[in-house]
């Protein structure tokens, strides 16, 4: 991990997802070429990912299907939010860690493949792309992540 990798995790733990989008832009910064960081976009939802751009626009699809769903299925649901919504989504559980350290600090706590926080300006969910469907038909993996946010 980087200084500024090291920084920005710190960062995280004092202030938590308040300053999220700040620190992805300065984790963005060519301080490390393996990750970069990008954003797709749908009607609904914002992604900013380093899993790279075919497993955003795969996640920002999965959470549309979601959405559609439940507006369709539930009359009495509400899909549209008060705020913005931005998904931030880890390529894996090591910059899950990074983005929610609070997770991994004790030996037997659960390691969440996704985190809901709303800031004062935004709704924030941090998923896992490494996250995989369990082996029932066609479940969508991420369909709790935003059943938590209704």
């Amino acid at each position: 991990m980087s200084q500024r990798d090291s920084s920005v995790a710190s960062a995280f733990r004092r202030t938590g997802f308040m300053w999220l989008p700040l620190a992805l832009l300065l984790s963005a910064l060519p301080a490390s070429a393996a990750d970069q960081w990008i954003e797709v976009r749908s009607a609904h939802f914002t992604i900013v990912s380093n899993a790279g751009e075919r497993t955003a626009r795969r996640l920002v699809w999965q959470l549309e299907q979601v959405r559609s769903a439940t507006a369709a299925l539930y009359s009495w649901a509400k899909p549209d939010l008060n705020k913005p919504l931005l998904v931030i989504v880890a390529k894996d559980e090591n910059n899950m860690r990074a983005l929610v350290p609070k997770y991994w600090e004790e030996r037997r706590s659960i390691r969440p493949a996704s985190v809901w926080v709303t800031g004062p300006d935004s709704h924030y969910l941090a998923l896992r792309a490494d996250v995989e469907v369990e082996d029932r038909g066609t479940i969508n993996p991420y369909i709790t992540a935003y059943f938590s946010t209704s």
